[in-house]
This record gives structure tokens, sequence and C-alpha cells, in this order.
């Protein structure tokens, strides 16, 4: 059975959507571990590496 729900999410909930989703599919494919990160609110990766550095 399908079902449907529509929602509006803020920033924060499409990323917890999107980590979920590519969790999920991760698993399927076969990994046994999977750790989902994301850079903080408002900064992307290439932001993330440049502080870092």
């Amino acid at each position: 059975m399908r079902w449907r729900e529509e929602m509006v999410l803020d920033a924060g909930g499409r990323a917890a959507l999107c980590a979920s989703l590519a969790r999920q599919a991760w698993r399927r494919v076969g990994a046994s571990s999977v750790r989902v990160v994301r850079p903080r609110m408002g900064a992307d990766f290439n932001d993330q590496i440049r502080e870092s550095a």
C-alpha cells in the first residue's frame, strides 16, 4: 500500500529527510554501517573544508 502526505519543510527538515533517504539507499545496497553528516546550516561542504584548513 502506498500513501502520500504533503507538508512544508524548512531547510533543517529537508536536510533530515534527505539524510534519511540517503541512509536507506546505502543500507539497501548492502552497507552495514552508515553515518550521515551534513555541514552547519547555511553552509555547504566546500565551506566546511575551507574552515577546517
